[in-house]
C-alpha cells in the first residue's frame, strides 16, 4: 500500500492542552510536572488544570530544571461572572 497525504490520518491540535512530562505521587500528594524553560512560559501556564479527571493547581517553577509543578489539593478560586455579582 502506497502512503500519501490522502491516506494518512490527520493530527488535530487540542486547544488549551499542555504536555504532562511526569505524573508523580509523594507521601500521598499527587502532582504533575510540565516542561517550562522560561519565566515567560511559566507565567503563561494555566493556574488550574484537569488531568485524568482530577484538578491540579499550579504551585511553582524550577528554573534550574526547566519545569513547572501542579499539585492535587492546591487551593484555588474561580472568577465570579459579572451577571453573578448583581
Amino acid at each position: 500500500m502506497k502512503l500519501s497525504a490522502e491516506t494518512l490520518p490527520q493530527a488535530t491540535p487540542v486547544t488549551g492542552a499542555i504536555n504532562v512530562e511526569v505524573a508523580w505521587s509523594c507521601d500521598g500528594t499527587r502532582g504533575i510536572t510540565v516542561a517550562c524553560g522560561t519565566y515567560d512560559t511559566y507565567a503563561a501556564l494555566p493556574r488550574v488544570v484537569r488531568f485524568e479527571g482530577e484538578v491540579y493547581g499550579l504551585t511553582g517553577w524550577n528554573s534550574d530544571y526547566g519545569c513547572a509543578y501542579y499539585k492535587r489539593g492546591a487551593r484555588y478560586a474561580t472568577a465570579v461572572e459579572a451577571a453573578e455579582k448583581k
